[in-house]
């Protein structure tokens, strides 16, 4: 056998065995037959992925019990709308996927994997938390003359593409020993590199209250990449004192990564702050699971 013909042999083999297996993997996918229109197994483990991790939410996240005993269809329909299934559909869905156990054992180990990669996140976070409450219950009593910053971790934080932790920055802090009034001032400057594609970047503050009510605030902000600064105020209410302070940083609606330098970041209480009374605000749903 010539060498040209040896190499066309060789290619020859190589596309057959190419062809063999993308035929194999196409069997594989379709061997339960999928309903047209059914999410395959890992738009099913994205789905149900979504579904915990809201489940999970809406459980621990403070202030909203009583909201979301009321709502809780509401939050399923958004999280399915999200990926296109009426609530209605996804019950059929989820029927058949319980009828083919092999394939919905498989969908949920892609579940657990996508669970997974997120677990160090949530574990940084609980750390983080437990040290706010710490801090918290140890502040002395307020000066209502000085601005009391509940932002003790550090002033600057950098993000990149492959950064793992919460790139949205949540805090929570724990205030209903502290009486808080007045004025909450969420502070921050943001230089955007050059990579990011970050859409709506933004800023997001709430005070939760004890009779399960909120309010929150949003700030856009500038994308840019020479640095900015963002202000965005909360007025407390005055006939009650907030049990909870919570918010991100930044909130955006990109599915990519933000790359963004964050410096300054501070959260001020401005205790002789005349408040003014608004409209109570619920914490919507799709700032629960982004």
């Amino acid at each position: 056998m010539t060498p040209i013909r040896s190499s066309k042999y060789i290619l020859r083999r190589t596309m057959n065995t190419l062809l063999i297996l993308i035929l194999l993997m196409f069997m594989g996918c379709n061997k339960y037959n999928i309903p047209r229109g059914f999410p395959n197994p890992d738009k099913m483990a994205d789905i149900l992925t979504d579904i915990l991790i809201l489940e999970s939410t809406i459980t621990y996240a403070p202030g909203v019990s009583a909201y979301r005993d009321r709502n809780i269809a509401g939050y399923y329909a958004f999280v399915l709308n999200r990926h296109g299934i009426a609530p209605e559909q996804f019950d059929t869905i989820r029927k058949w996927y319980n009828n083919n156990p092999q394939l919905y054992q498989l969908v949920y180990e892609k579940v657990l994997a996508r669970l997974s990669e997120r677990e160090a996140d949530v574990r940084i976070l609980i750390e983080r938390e437990q040290e706010d409450r710490l801090r918290l219950s140890n502040l002395p009593d307020i000066d209502v003359n000085q601005p009391l910053n509940l932002w003790r971790d550090t002033s600057t934080i950098h993000l990149s593409l492959s950064d793992t932790i919460d790139a949205r920055l949540p805090f929570r802090y724990t205030t209903d020993t502290l009486e808080l009034s007045g004025l909450i001032k969420l502070a921050a400057s943001y230089k955007f590199l050059r990579n990011d594609a970050s859409r709506s970047p933004r800023m997001m503050l709430s005070a939760f209250y004890p009779d399960s009510t909120a309010d929150t605030v949003y700030h856009s902000i500038t994308h840019s990449f020479h640095r900015t600064n963002a202000l965005l105020e909360l007025k407390l209410r005055r006939d009650t004192f907030p049990v909870e302070i919570y918010g991100f940083i930044l909130l955006q609606d990109s599915t990519i990564r933000p790359a963004v330098e964050i410096t300054n970041i501070s959260i001020n209480v401005i205790q002789d702050s005349i408040p003014v009374n608004e409209p109570h605000k619920i914490l919507l749903p799709e700032e629960l699971i982004r």
